[in-house]
């Protein structure tokens, strides 16, 4: 088996080098770099799909379900959702700062919450935010089922 991958790797090679030879010094087409994308332009602002918007729109529809504890959702577009009621205890911010938290959010999984922080979400209190999730985890559960 390690035979047959070490032949099929020694006859394509040559033949990628041998294409890249032909380009850049036969047809003389100059290789461009991809610029790396860094700051603001690493995560492009786009419209919400109809299955982000889905979620979108449930997240709105359960934010007055949630019993335990206070949470204002920062969305894509700026609006606040707020969750729960609280006079007493300060508000936790999450800020949802990719797309893809509504797709992870829809698939249902159990460690999408931890796993997706600084690249989909970010808050000054993580430890809140997930303790606010696992408390009211009945009430997100129907965010994916509908």
């Amino acid at each position: 088996l390690l035979s047959g991958y070490l032949f099929s790797a020694v006859l394509v090679f040559p033949r990628i080098l041998y294409q890249a030879f032909v380009l850049s010094f036969i047809k003389k087409i100059t290789h461009i770099s991809k610029p790396l994308l860094t700051g603001n332009a690493r995560l492009r602002s786009m419209s919400l799909s109809k299955q982000q918007q889905q979620v979108c729109d449930n997240l709105i529809a359960i934010a007055d379900q949630c019993h335990f504890g206070c949470l204002d959702m920062v969305l894509l577009d700026k609006t606040v959702v707020s969750f729960g009621k609280c006079v007493d205890k300060p508000r936790l911010v999450l800020d949802v700062v990719h797309a893809n938290f509504f797709n992870s959010l829809s698939s249902g999984k159990a460690l999408w919450l931890e796993k997706s922080f600084k690249k989909q979400w970010v808050s000054s209190d993580f430890n809140g935010v997930i303790d606010f999730f696992k408390l009211n985890h009945d009430v997100f559960c129907n965010v994916y089922k509908r």
